[in-house]
């Protein structure tokens, strides 16, 4: 899974870290010129990131993780902003989100998708939803 910096970095998640590659011209990444920054998401308690999305509003990275019910905000380098609590919303497992714009015309909701019961417990199960959040600022 990946997110994208338009025209800048490209951060990913991967396996509880999240990496920047900068941009570059020349040969394809995996070469020995490649140089990769990267901080762990375990320290801020996801156990099993799932989800990352970069917010070009704030320059900020979102991340969520199945096993947790709060959403990371931190900046590019890994510092913590600030931690979201979705226990009031019904989420139960998030697994991914991202920045669109709002059903209510305004330009920057965050979207979250809730996974419910694991496949693998019940294939039947058919209960994935998506929520939308307009974050505000609480000084």
């Amino acid at each position: 899974m990946e997110t994208y910096r338009q025209g800048t970095d490209r951060p990913g998640l991967s396996d509880r870290t999240c990496v920047q590659v900068p941009p570059r011209k020349g040969p394809p990444l995996g070469t020995k010129d490649d140089v990769v920054n990267g901080f762990g998401t375990f320290r801020y308690g996801l156990t099993h990131p799932e989800g990352i999305t970069y917010d070009p509003v704030t320059d900020h990275l979102f991340m969520v993780s199945s096993a947790q019910r709060f959403v990371v905000e931190t900046t590019m380098t890994g510092v913590l902003v600030r931690t979201i609590d979705l226990s009031a919303t019904g989420i139960n497992r998030p697994s991914a989100l991202v920045f669109a714009p709002g059903s209510d015309g305004k330009p920057h909701h965050l979207y979250i998708t809730d996974r419910g019961v694991n496949y693998t417990t019940d294939p039947n199960e058919n209960d994935g939803r998506s929520f939308e959040l307009k974050l505000v600022r609480v000084p």
